[in-house]
């Protein structure tokens, strides 16, 4: 396999990680078997599939904020969407 040096921008779309699931407002995160609060990222996923640093700022949140849910490992990037036929 190639290896490629991937890095994200502003507009690189990320998705709540596989290990992880919205409930309300709060994430559940598996490897740390527990339920975490996640009152503006809920909101901001509301209806989304994936979100980007550009959407996020675009609906009024910090850019810490997003970097918190970046380290928390919340969120992970979209790899080769799907386009479609």
């Amino acid at each position: 396999m190639h290896f490629s040096n991937y890095r994200p921008n502003v507009s690189t779309p990320y998705q709540i990680a596989p290990w992880c699931y919205l409930e309300q407002d709060r994430i559940y995160h598996d490897f740390r078997g527990q339920f975490e609060p996640a009152k503006e990222l809920a909101a901001v996923f509301k209806g989304m599939e994936w979100i980007s640093a550009a959407y996020v700022e675009m609906k009024g949140f910090s850019e810490e904020l997003w970097q918190d849910w970046i380290e928390s490992t919340y969120l992970t990037p979209v790899i080769n969407r799907w386009k479609g036929f």
